[in-house]
């Protein structure tokens, strides 16, 4: 239902009146991350450790709520109030500092599904300098909720801004997955023209990547050994 509403253009806003989110991942990200303590753990590390790099990671939801955490990390300025200035001033003048600040929330996700709508993937795309989306064949998650092609005629500017969109950049495995499989890097807005959205339609290909199946992951308590 909440991907049918945002097929329809009903988004719950995230931190800007026209940047929104899928109403499920909207409570499930201010739940888990904003209300449980998580941000102010955050924040602590990060003060302890200023020069590391944070990575926000995930697959399925937790791609989602990855997204949505990097987003959220840079438009709050989460970190130290000397960086919200920078972040200002670099929308104004191009600040070097700033954009140094950008490299330092780095992104990456695993079968994630259509988490905002345009003006979302813009922001993370004009915010996030360091961003992957990966997706093994035909997984079909990752072309949930449904969009329509950009290049259409038929689409109109206020329902293109309206419908589900993916930011930029894809990264696709046509093939299982293995050690040394080759996969293919797409610069163009959504995935469209990067891969046969027709053929998105293999769940089994969403539970399983790089040879490791999600529920045994999870079940065997999450061992480095299964991802090496």
């Amino acid at each position: 239902m909440h991907g049918l509403a945002a097929q329809l253009g009903a988004w719950e806003k995230f931190e800007s009146e026209e940047a929104g989110v899928i109403t499920y991942f909207h409570l499930a990200f201010y739940r888990l991350f904003v209300e449980s303590g998580m941000k102010e753990d955050l924040i602590d590390l990060a003060a302890k450790y200023p020069t590391y790099r944070i990575w926000t990671i995930g697959h399925s939801l937790g791609g989602s709520l990855a997204s949505m955490t990097a987003l959220y990390l840079v438009k709050t300025g989460s970190f130290d109030a000397s960086k919200v200035e920078q972040l200002s001033k670099h929308i104004k003048d191009d600040d070097r500092e700033y954009t140094h600040f950008m490299f330092q929330i780095r992104l990456v996700t695993w079968g994630e599904p259509r988490t905002g709508n345009v003006a979302f993937a813009k922001e993370i795309e004009q915010l996030i300098q360091f961003r992957y989306r990966v997706v093994k064949k035909n997984d079909a998650i990752t072309n949930l909720p449904a969009s329509l092609d950009p290049n259409t005629p038929l689409l109109t500017a206020s329902m293109y801004e309206r419908q589900p969109l993916f930011y930029r950049y894809l990264v696709h495995y046509d093939n299982n997955m293995k050690r040394g499989d080759p996969f293919k890097i797409c610069s163009l807005s959504d995935d469209h023209t990067c891969r046969n959205l027709a053929l998105a339609a293999d769940f089994s290909d969403h539970t399983s990547y790089y040879g490791v199946v999600s529920d045994e992951f999870v079940k065997a308590e999450c061992p480095p050994s299964m991802l090496l």
